[in-house]
């Protein structure tokens, strides 16, 4: 399975393949001295006190929330426990959805390709190719945003899929681990789908911390559903998989999320994505739009092997089905780092901006 992040492989002194908050600014110290005098103790099996602080934040019940070492988990464990044997997966996407769907026996997966030509916007045909029949989709797999696009789902569509799911028997499994990084963060209606769980049934959210608060090696992530599925999820982990530290830091962060501190979030972000994308405009074949804090773009398929060479690390996209070489993704940074990247790329392509 193909990833950002290989900083172990190769020499790195900037790695633009990994796409996280460049303005985080939570000191968890604190929060970790706390966890470190609960070690000599297990962490609480049932997650009482973490599950009510992220319910509290999304605006569900405790019992509608499954914790987990990071994102990855518990989209395992849902996988695990529907048991797909028919899944339509609109590509290009995240690899690691058919890393985990590879895992399972007698599970077609049905490639809805997304075109280039829309930017590989998530489109209303999508609602043709679902099948909620019996013997069609039991599951539908969706990122808001898309990755490595970095668009939004337009929400009205969103509802129209949802609806049409809850037809038949098709779960929707919507991953939105990048959703408070994107514009859909500040849509108050888009934010709080959460709060709609009983309304569908057939909805799976998946959440992530890692990207918000740029703590990749804290895994922190969480899934939202009918309290049912909670269960049947949680059957699919270990007894505990979330250390008392992990367990500490999620608690604190979310206490961190509050609206305004999002929308500010968003004008640095927007800001630094407009700058980055105008400039990488004068230097690629094409760049595509994007809603987040990446971007997809198509160059010189040389690219990722001479930014390495002078230490800087990007998304070689050629292993996603959907694209091939010449696609790259590209974190945006803050702008001290977005230049260096820029003159780099500059050196690299023997092009001036």
């Amino acid at each position: 399975m193909g990833h950002g992040g290989d900083i172990y492989t190769n020499q790195v002194k900037l790695d633009f393949s990994v796409s996280l908050n460049p303005y985080s600014d939570v000191d968890i110290e604190p929060y970790v001295r706390q966890a470190m005098g609960q070690c000599g103790a297990y962490p609480d099996l049932s997650q009482r006190r973490l599950r009510r602080a992220l319910a509290r934040e999304a605006g569900v019940t405790p019992e509608q929330v499954l914790p987990g070492n990071g994102a990855s988990e518990v989209l395992l464990a849902a996988v695990r426990s529907l048991s797909p044997r028919r899944v339509l997966l609109p590509v290009p996407c995240f690899t690691g959805y058919e890393h985990i769907l590879k895992g399972r026996k007698d599970c077609r997966v049905d490639h809805f390709r997304l075109k280039e030509r829309d930017g590989f916007d998530l489109g209303e045909e999508i609602l043709e190719q679902m099948d909620p029949s019996e013997q069609g989709h039991d599951l539908v797999i969706l990122t808001d945003p898309g990755n490595p696009s970095g668009r939004n789902i337009d929400p009205d569509l969103l509802v129209r899929i949802l609806e049409h799911a809850s037809e038949g028997k098709t779960r929707v499994l919507l991953d939105e681990s990048f959703l408070l990084l994107s514009e859909a963060a500040t849509d108050r209606d888009r934010r709080e789908l959460s709060r709609r769980i009983e309304e569908y049934p057939c909805l799976i959210l998946i959440r992530s911390y890692t990207k918000l608060f740029s703590l990749p090696g804290i895994r922190m992530g969480y899934a939202m559903a009918d309290e049912s599925l909670m269960e049947a999820m949680g059957r699919e982990l270990p007894e505990w998989n979330l250390s008392v530290i992990s367990e500490e830091v999620m608690v604190r962060l979310a206490e961190e999320i509050s609206p305004d501190r999002i929308r500010r979030l968003q004008e640095k972000i927007r800001a630094e994505r407009d700058f980055l994308a105008e400039e990488l405009e004068h230097r690629v074949e094409r760049v595509y739009p994007s809603d987040s804090i990446y971007l997809l773009f198509r160059a010189d398929e040389r690219l990722y092997d001479r930014m390495l060479e002078r230490g800087i690390l990007i998304r070689d996209c050629s292993d996603i089905t959907g694209l091939g070489k010449g696609f790259f993704r590209v974190a945006v940074k803050d702008r001290s780092d977005n230049e260096q990247l820029l003159e780099n790329m500059d050196e690299v392509l023997k092009w001036r901006s």
